[in-house]
């Protein structure tokens, strides 16, 4: 049997619940399945995604002693599938840590890594400016 919550993977109703919990939780969290044992210390920015078998563990245990700290989610990060993320870690605006990896205690990411955005993607002519106009063939601009 599935765990009660595990029954809202996917759905913009997670999010909520997992304020109703006591996490921070930003603006259009997609939760496909992330597992958060401290909920407390937990905080995700907006635009957020927490994929599949994905673990946020605020806690461990080491050399006899139960420690514990904050996991710190930039907005637009994303956190991959079955991807651990270690307590005493943050990561900024925009990053991603990878499908299967592991971020330790201690690390934090702040350049993105394997995610772009649409300001990446620009074409930059110099000026000040990031929009970029663009016209199709027939003359019909988008």
């Amino acid at each position: 049997m599935r765990p009660p919550l595990a029954r809202l993977s996917g759905m913009s109703l997670k999010g909520a619940i997992w304020r109703l919990l006591g996490m921070r939780v930003g603006a259009n969290l997609f939760d496909d399945g992330c597992t958060n044992p401290e909920r407390s210390l937990t905080t995700i920015g907006d635009y957020c995604t927490a994929n599949r078998a994905s673990i946020l563990q605020g806690h461990s245990q080491e050399d006899g002693t139960c420690k514990s700290d904050r996991i710190d989610n930039g907005s637009g990060a994303t956190i991959g599938c079955a991807a651990f993320v270690h307590y005493g870690t943050k990561f900024g605006q925009g990053t991603c840590v990878e499908a299967d990896s592991f971020l330790k205690k201690g690390e934090s990411r702040q350049v993105a890594l394997g995610s772009a955005s649409l300001h990446d993607n620009a074409v930059h002519d110099g000026s000040q400016s990031d929009h970029v106009d663009a016209t199709s063939s027939n003359g019909t601009r988008f």
